[in-house]
C-alpha cells in the first residue's frame, strides 16, 4: 500500500479552497456569543452607529460576567 504526499500551494488552489469559511449571519454571531456586537467589533449597520463603549460594557459586565464569576467562585470553593 502506498501512500503520497501531495503539496500544494496557497497561490495553486486558493485559501478558501484549503480552509472554506461558511458564512454566518450577524444575527447569528450576536446570539451565539450572547455579547453586544460593540464588544465583538462588529460594525454597525445603520449610520447612527452604536456610540460609546464602555457604558455597553460596564452593564455587560453587571448583568452578565458577574452572575458566572458568582458561580465560579462558588464551584472553586
Amino acid at each position: 500500500m502506498r501512500h503520497w504526499v501531495r503539496v500544494v500551494t496557497a497561490r495553486t488552489v486558493g485559501v478558501a479552497t484549503i480552509h472554506p469559511r461558511p458564512h454566518h449571519p450577524r444575527g447569528k454571531v450576536e446570539a451565539a456569543h450572547r455579547v453586544p456586537p460593540q464588544l465583538l467589533g462588529l460594525a454597525s449597520t445603520g449610520t447612527t452607529g452604536f456610540g460609546s463603549v464602555i457604558p455597553v460594557a460596564q452593564v455587560f459586565a453587571v448583568n452578565k460576567l458577574q452572575p458566572l464569576r458568582t458561580r465560579f467562585q462558588q464551584l472553586n470553593e
